[in-house]
């Protein structure tokens, strides 16, 4: 006669198998998790420092003296800003003149952002 084997279940190796591979995909869930809050991250100190790099370059655009527009601020959250206005070329006459902007906005530990364009200046009374 013969004798069968009820027993079922898993093997040792079997089971360290199964936890093994279970391990292995928790980590990597857990290591594109933390990959993905690095690149929000990045993404909105850079956001950031656009605006405030747009915001600097639209204040110089619209003030009457650009001359005087330089400046060097510090913003909450380690953003320093540099803005310069050097003056290009003018014409013969002195009332045409081109002027260029430049924004840049430096954030810890490596992050920089520069903005530069150009503007003109028509002065009547010159």
């Amino acid at each position: 006669m013969r004798t069968v084997n009820l027993e079922k279940g898993f093997s040792l190796f079997e089971v360290l198998l199964a936890v093994s591979i279970l391990s292995i995909s928790v980590v990597l869930i857990f290591q594109l998790f933390s990959m993905g809050l690095k690149s929000t991250k990045k993404a909105e100190r850079y956001t950031t420092a656009l605006i405030i790099a747009r915001s600097l370059m639209n204040e110089a655009m619209s003030l009457s003296f650009i001359e005087d527009a330089n400046l060097t601020e510090n913003y909450e959250g380690g953003y320093t800003v540099e803005r310069t206005i050097e003056e290009v070329s003018q014409d013969e006459e002195g009332r045409n003149r081109l002027y260029r902007i430049t924004v840049i906005v430096k954030w810890p530990p490596s992050g920089r952002l520069q903005l530069t364009s150009m503007r003109t200046i028509h002065e009547k009374n010159r």
